[in-house]
């Protein structure tokens, strides 16, 4: 298979060869003939390559022909893209060349010279190698017309692209359960399990809908995905695993104990599901090693991991709490997903079902192969699919998946489509590959017909291959679009061997693609054949020089400020990525680099004026707080550019806009006030860019002045027909202009002719403070989201009516209304003899915000809305006919007494109820007491409220902080003593309610993982609910106890991770040092004491504490033992306004973590570097990074923090945190 698969790509590169010595060599004088004979050889060697693909010829003999032909390929494509580079440099500056031409004709002499010894050394190699073709008993045999590529569109529809899911429904289920089941009654930190079974499988799908599902009922805090695949290096993995925690890019730590530092921190107070996808190491000690190391920077109990594996003794190595054994599935479930890949809905013929039948019998109940040979058999005819069996029934012994993947592979036309598909594999195995960037990378590659239209043909190429499922979707947008893709591991093996050495280091074969890590050398020989790289690690100036042929350089170093001036020569890249490096400006000569299509400029600040003769860029990606240089019309390939910001000189007008005409996806206009009338914001050309799907107009919202060109302005700027997104920021006119109005844009005023906008999803009008009434939005068929803020003018919103189908807002899903202080009502849609008139009939979320005025609102629709938020507004909103709600929240409400039954009653399904900031609220609804699926009630500030709680069995999280007035939980809990307690409460949290005389036991039930009690200070029965708290097994984690009287140290605190203990209303050091010593020395991380007059001594103890703060303590000096606390990193001391004096500076400089020093309120304590008095402790804390004395900084080392969305990096001083 190699042979075939290597002369299919092979094509694609000899057939570019003969497009571009037809077109290059011809314009260059005394070159015709050389470029004659190069056409005819390469069209010579194209017939023998069509030989190759279609038979198979024993021995090694045409591997080692097709190798040398890809060696003289390459080289000829650089020495053509090499002349097409001069000659792009002579169309681009003619002034510059000719002016140099005067003073070094020589030069140019020598260059044409060069340039044909070349092109004939490489004649003759192509000549050798035509005739060992012809040795080898190739025959010149002309290319079948590849059949047309299926345009398979359907982004947007899921069940055509997305794997489809079937027969395995109730083994998620039962993962489910098992992991649920394990982190509630398994007493081990972290519970591990095994999900084993072959490749193509389904393990990796199943387990990602395992995860999904874990998600959605947030049982973990943190979910971390990560790919293991053959190589099992602990310090990799703890890298992803950081990676996954806190979402960045690159990982900046050094030594293992500095990333398992890092890990300890991004771990804290967390409980996370580990995915450990696709595991092969069998090596006890080394899993140990990792194992070990995770539950040492583990303090919390309910972790979980699920290792993915083909085999059981990797199962057996990790001590698999649980193993499910995965089995494959039914003949029947095999031709489901055929079914569903070739026919989707519809019937299927019956001729075709007898074939599919025997074909999903061979599938051998493995999913991959069924999704696979699904998407071969699409669009194909009853005797291909004949064809198809026959060739597949004849391979009775062998890989069977591997034939299935070889049949998908051969079956895609044309040609470069399996190029595109071999460069997929430069990917690490699990990968998530951005469908943006794969497709830049095949332009820059050549892979793709050189055409305007080279990103429709990678859009097509990417459906063809996720419809065959050599990709699998990943990621989609906000449409439906895929985003990203993965490729199976099996997938990723064979697209390998179709690329062969060209990604392999190892072999002494011309490596064209490499990922590399930094931590070694590319040697000059590996360097001069690289065609992509991707680099990650230290950059310096020189570094890239011999990388003389790349095509693609992404590089990663955040301490990168300069680019490289090495990269100036790379004359032939298309694609370079900076997005990762600390680069904020580049030099003048990046207008040299004429070939490239796309520049990733990540947060530069200024972009050069030499920018503009970089007449092939098609991609510029920058950030809002990039200045564009003049004249970026002259781009006129550009496609995308997402902000635009308007100037005042010549050359950075919005004119520029006109020229590009290509422009796609979105657009951000902002400074819009520097354009004076309509006729200039016309000739931005908006309207004929029918591939800009998101825009956004932006004045300067904070302007002073003349405001009356803002209507004429808008008037001008009016957006193309296939516009989704529609957002306009900072407009001060009164009126919207017409195409607003009519949402359509005025063609032809003459003939009536319009462009409707009617494939609009999603519109944002914001701080537009002068509007005095806002569009006829409610017309649109497809508007789901509308966000009405800041239109502080608007008095009433017209519903306008669809006459065709009595429907207002037909589509929308999502409705915010904020800062409307003058919107009085918002009438019934009404029409003369229609009394079934719709108003929102699929709104799911309403949010209404600061608009006290607002008394009517359309309330005879709305039957699926789900979540309602209603802040600062009247308690006179009609909440009729609600009977979906999930979430409720009310904030500010002035005038609100008390919220009805009925909406309780009605509402069976409410999840999360928020009430906030209600001054005259007394009492909570009985109907609160019927919801069975509440799982949240917070209650703030709410200073009049006088009767709690009633019985809600469901409640995961009860917070009730601020109401003065509550003197009851409730009187009658709801539950029977035959009921037990609130088993599934998990976090209750009642501060500042001094009211308060009891509180119910019932409440701390045995789910109870939080308990935090702060200035109760008439509570009467604190240590009877302490002695309620779930002992066997323990689960409390956080205990923070504050202004509560008669608290005694009875309980048992095995596992509690933070502890804050306020000690002044009651308690004494034995008291709290009876705590302490209660607690796990190698759990408690978090400890916060106040009111005490000494350190307890039990804290000496404490080896895994990382944070501690002493407040208001009476202690003179603190002791030598705070240096046996060898985890803390963040010590802060407050208020101890008698501490003189620190441990000494060998006690300190014990604590060898520790990082911040946070002094305030210490009046007798000295820390000042320069003073002479013998009381300064200079000298035990001159070692820490971080130290803040009252607010202000003392003697750190000043930080670099960038800010990006600031105009410039901004440097602070970084202080302690609280």
């Amino acid at each position: 298979m190699a042979e075939e698969a290597m002369a299919a790509i092979l094509q694609v590169v000899v057939q570019n060869l003969i497009d571009h010595s037809k077109k290059e060599i011809s314009l260059v004088r005394g070159l015709d003939k050389e470029a004659e004979k190069l056409v005819g050889r390469l069209g010579t060697l194209h017939e023998f390559l069509n030989d190759a693909e279609m038979r198979s010829i024993p021995g090694g003999a045409v591997k080692s022909w097709l190798k040398k032909l890809e060696d003289v390929a390459f080289d000829a494509d650089n020495v053509l893209d090499e002349l097409n580079y001069h000659l792009l440099s002579k169309q681009i500056n003619p002034i510059k060349q000719k002016i140099l031409s005067c003073f070094s004709s020589s030069n140019h002499i020598a260059r044409s010279r060069s340039m044909a010894i070349r092109i004939q050394e490489i004649n003759e190699n192509l000549e050798s190698i035509n005739n060992e073709a012809t040795e080898l008993g190739l025959v010149g045999r002309l290319a079948v017309v590849p059949t047309t590529l299926v345009d398979a569109a359907f982004e947007t529809d899921a069940f055509t692209v997305d794997p489809i899911f079937i027969g395995r429904d109730e083994v998620v289920s039962e993962i489910v359960e098992i992991l649920s089941d394990s982190v509630t009654s398994d007493e081990r930190l972290i519970s591990i399990h095994a999900i084993v079974g072959m490749g193509g499988l389904g393990k990796t799908t199943l387990t990602r809908n395992v995860f999904n599902r874990q998600k959605e009922e947030n049982r973990f805090e943190s979910h971390i995905w990560v790919h293991v695949s053959r190589t099992f290096d602990p310090i990799i993995l703890f890298k992803k695993i950081l990676k996954e925690l806190t979402y960045s890019d690159q990982v900046e730590v050094g030594s293992r104990q500095d990333i398992l530092r890092k890990l300890q921190e991004a771990l804290r107070d967390k409980t996370c599901l580990l995915i450990l996808d696709d595991v092969w190491n069998q090596d006890r000690p080394k899993w140990d090693d990792f194992i070990n190391s995770l539950l040492g920077v583990t303090s919390v109990k309910g972790n979980a991991i699920v290792v993915t594996t083909r085999n059981m003794e990797v199962a057996s190595t990790v001590k698999s709490l649980h193993t499910h054994e995965l089995k494959g599935l039914s003949h029947a479930d095999c031709w489901s997903i055929i079914k569903a890949k070739t026919f989707g809905k519809e019937d299927v013929p019956p001729e075709f079902e007898a074939i599919g039948r025997k074909i999903a019998a061979r599938c051998q109940g493995l999913p991959l192969a069924a999704n696979v040979v699904g998407g071969a058999l699409c669009y194909k005819s009853e005797q291909e699919w004949l064809s198809i069996e026959e060739k597949w029934l004849s391979h009775d012994e062998g890989d069977h998946i591997t034939e299935i993947l070889k049949l998908s592979f051969d079956n895609l036309s044309p040609q470069s489509l399996k190029k595109c598909f071999a460069y997929c594999s430069i990917y690490p195995k699990g990968h998530r590959i951005e469908r943006r960037n794969l497709i830049e990378y095949w332009m820059a590659e050549g892979f793709l017909e050189a055409s305007n239209e080279m990103e429709s043909i990678g859009d097509k190429f990417i459906n063809v291959l996720l419809h065959n499922s050599l990709l699998q979707v990943a990621e989609r947008d906000g449409y439906g679009n895929v985003e990203s893709c993965v490729m199976h591991d099996l997938v990723h093996d064979l697209a390998c061997s179709v690329l062969g050495s060209s990604n392999n280091t190892n072999g002494t074969s011309r490596v064209r693609y490499m990922i590399h890590d930094g931590e070694s050398r590319v040697s000059k020989e590996v360097a001069k054949y690289l065609r992509t790289l991707f680099f990650k690690g230290n950059i310096y100036g020189n570094m890239f020089a011999d990388f003389e042929h790349l095509h693609v350089l992404v590089l990663a170093d955040f301490d990168c400020k300069k680019l490289p001036g090495s990269i100036r020569k790379l004359i032939h890249l298309r694609k370079l990525d900076i997005s990762l490096t600390g680069i904020f400006f580049l030099p003048d000569w990046i207008g040299e680099l004429h070939q490239l299509q796309t520049l990733y400029g990540g947060y530069l600040f200024i972009l050069p004026n030499t920018l503009k003769y970089l007449t092939s860029l098609r991609h510029l990606y920058i950030s809002q707080i990039t200045t564009l240089p003049a004249e970026i019309g002259k781009l006129t390939s550009l496609q995308t550019l997402e902000y635009f910001k308007v100037g005042t000189e010549n050359g950075c007008k919005i004119e520029e806009l006109g020229s590009l005409k290509g422009l796609k996806g979105k657009l951000k206009i902002s400074k819009l006030e520097r354009v004076h009338n309509k006729e200039e914001a016309e000739k931005a050309s908006l309207s004929s860019k029918a591939k800009l799907l998101e825009l956004c107009f932006a004045w300067d919202m904070y302007r002073e002045g003349e405001t009356t060109s803002d209507e004429k302005v808008l008037e001008g700027l009016q957006p193309p027909s296939d516009l989704k997104k529609l957002v306009i920021e900072g407009f001060k006119g009164k009126r919207f202009p017409t195409w607003t109005q009519k949402m359509a844009v005025i063609e032809n005023a003459a003939q009536g002719s319009w462009i409707s906008l009617n494939k609009l999803i999603e519109v944002r009008l914001s701080q537009c403070s002068e509007c005095e009434e806002i569009p006829m939005f409610g017309q649109l068929p497809n508007l789901k989201s509308l966000s009405l803020e800041g239109l502080s003018n608007v008095k009433s919103i017209n519903s306008s009516l669809n006459v065709e189908t009595l429907t207002v807002f037909p589509a929308l899903e999502k409705l915010v209304l904020h800062g409307m202080p003058k919107l009085e009502k918002w009438p019934q849609a009404e029409f003369e003899g229609a009394s079934d008139v719709k108003v929102f009939p699929r709104l799911q979320y309403l949010e209404i915000e600061d608009c006290k005025q607002l008394t009517s609102f359309p309330n005879h629709s709305s039957p699926g809305l789900k979540h309602l938020i209603i802040r600062r507004t009247s308690s006179c909103m009609p909440l009729e006919k609600l009977t979906a709600l999930t979430m409720l929240c009310t904030e500010g409400i002035d005038d609100l007494e008390h919220l009805p039954d009925w909406l309780f009653y009605s509402n069976p399904n409410l999840l999360v109820l928020k009430i906030e900031k209600c001054p005259k609220l007394t009492g909570l609804p009985d109907g609160l007491g019927t919801l069975n699926s509440l799982k949240e009630l917070i209650v703030r500030e709410c200073p009049n409220l006088r009767d709690g709680v009633c019985s809600i069995n469901s409640l995961e999280t009860l917070v009730i902080s601020d109401c003065p007035n509550l003197e009851r939980i409730t009187d009658d809990i709801g539950i029977q003593q035959s009921q037990g307690s609130h088993t599934s409460l998990r976090s209750l949290e009642i501060y500042e309610c001094i009211a308060l005389s009891y509180l119910p036991c019932e409440l701390v039930g045995s789910s109870l993982e939080k308990l935090v009690l702060v200035n109760l200070s008439s509570l009467k029965n604190l240590p009877e609910v302490v002695n309620c708290l779930p002992k066997s097994p323990p689960r409390l984690t956080e205990l923070r106890i504050s202004g509560v009287s008669q608290f005694t140290a009875t309980y048992s605190v095995d596992v509690l991770r933070k502890l804050n203990i306020d000690a002044s209303m009651w308690g004494s050091v034995e008291s709290v040092n009876g705590i302490i010593e209660a607690c796990n020395p190698h759990s408690l991380t978090d400890l916060e004491l106040k009111g005490m007059e000494n350190m307890p001594e039990s804290m000496q103890h404490l080896n895994a504490l990382s944070h501690l703060k002493l407040e208001d303590f009476g202690m003179e000096e603190l002791p030598e033992w705070l240096g046996n606390l060898s985890s803390l990193v963040l010590l802060q001391l407050h208020d101890c306004k008698k501490l003189r004096r620190l441990p000494t500076a060998d006690a300190m400089r014990r604590l060898t973590r520790l990082e911040y020093l946070d002094i305030e309120g210490c009046l007798e304590l000295c820390v000042e570097k320069q003073s002479d008095a013998a009381a300064s402790q200079w000298p035990s804390i001159s070692h820490i990074t971080y130290i803040s004395v009252d607010g202000n900084p003392v003697d750190a080392q000043p930080r670099i923090i960038v800010h990006h969305g600031l105009q410039e990096p901004v440097v602070h001083r970084a202080a302690a945190h609280s």
